[in-house]
């Protein structure tokens, strides 16, 4: 369903439906009988619901608040209708459940702060230069760190790369990839002055961005910022770039000092997300049972008219005292037959049954 899970939701006709159908999942995904079931846990009835809301909300999730969790959830519900394996009665479940993770993050703090290393250096690049499509950034060096970080700004916006690695061939398939120029690391100097957002990650020893080069290229960009990402270890940048002016320099560690801030805000507010869960799902279920009453209140109301009409029927057309007794008699015969015989089961709560039939026909407690 999402990144880091694979659930089965399902509305089961018969106890023990579900597993046989998880069992199936793991045949058609290879996996030995039992293999997944091992490591796997269930949820029944409010429990589920308690589940699904916390999930879609991304209060179960790895990383609290992370966004992308409920867009997963979505994508795997439209394709369960797709396909015709979601009924009506779990669209409603799924609809309650994305309402709810809708409010916990417009009425929380759940998902104001980033907490991966990526999401804060997109957020801090969006607070210096605003948006990111116009911007240009120059990616020094590849591996993990490098590549990763040019995903999360490509796929916020980001668009005009220019690449440069030592290895010619190395350089230019990592430029096809972002659709990026690439150049020789002897050219990154003069690179510089076009590069609103600069990625290092080569880690060579020695330093490949001084303060000279950084100087002379904000000078030739009229002091608009440059924003330095250093993903070396050891470092990439001179230490001493971050004294100038318009010159901003984060590396991995004060990234992670951002990402951990984020967290713990996000871990402040798992309390009142977890309350919205709460209204949501006894909502959902109070919204459940008062559907479920439905077919027995229009059966009473067809019964009772159908009684008025007999007693009617049968009636002097003056009658009208004879024929409300009558009717009182008819209608209250059956309930008090039943009343009489629970009352004579040893099992019976009688102050519980007395409550509810005072409850049910609005009368008065006795003192």
């Amino acid at each position: 369903m999402t990144c880091d899970r694979i659930e089965l939701v399902a509305l089961e006709a018969a106890p023990g439906a579900a597993l046989a159908a998880f069992a199936r999942l793991e045949r058609t995904a290879g996996l030995a009988p039992g293999q997944a079931a091992a490591s796997a846990y269930q949820h029944r009835g409010a429990a589920a619901l308690h589940h699904l809301f916390r999930v879609a909300a991304s209060l179960d999730a790895q990383i609290v608040g992370e966004p992308q969790v409920l867009g997963q959830v979505k994508a795997a519900q439209r394709r369960a209708a797709d396909t015709g394996a979601c009924g009506a009665a779990l669209e409603a479940v799924f609809g309650a459940a994305f309402a709810a993770a809708k409010r916990v993050r417009s009425e929380t703090a759940i998902g104001e702060r980033p907490v991966s290393l990526a999401a804060c250096a997109v957020q801090l690049v969006r607070d210096l230069h605003g948006d990111l499509a116009p911007l240009g950034a120059l990616l020094i060096g590849g591996g993990e760190v490098g590549e990763y970080l040019a995903e999360a700004f490509r796929a916020a916006g980001l668009s005009r790369f220019t690449v440069a690695m030592r290895g010619v061939a190395q350089a230019r398939a990592l430029a096809t990839r972002f659709e990026a120029h690439h150049i020789e690391l002897g050219d990154v100097e003069a690179a510089l002055v076009g590069a609103d957002v600069v990625l290092t990650a080569v880690g060579s020893g020695r330093f490949l961005i001084a303060p000279p080069a950084v100087r002379g290229a904000l000078r030739q960009r009229r002091q608009r910022p440059i924003f330095l990402i250093d993903g070396g270890l050891p470092d990439d940048i001179d230490p001493a770039v971050d004294a100038l002016d318009q010159a901003f320099v984060y590396r991995m560690a004060d990234l992670e000092s951002v990402a951990m801030s984020g967290r713990a805000d996000r871990e402040a507010a798992l309390g009142p997300a977890q309350a919205i869960i709460d209204q949501a799902v006894a909502a959902f279920v109070r919204e459940g049972a008062a559907r479920a009453a439905v077919p027995a209140v229009v059966a009473m109301r067809e019964h009772f008219e159908a009684v008025r009409r007999q007693v009617l029927a049968g009636a002097p057309g003056a009658d009208i005292d004879g024929a409300t007794r009558a009717l009182v008699n008819r209608l209250l015969h059956a309930p008090s037959e039943v009343l009489r015989e629970l009352a004579a089961e040893p099992s019976v709560d009688h102050a519980q049954l007395e409550r509810l039939v005072r409850r049910l026909f609005g009368l008065k407690d006795e003192d």
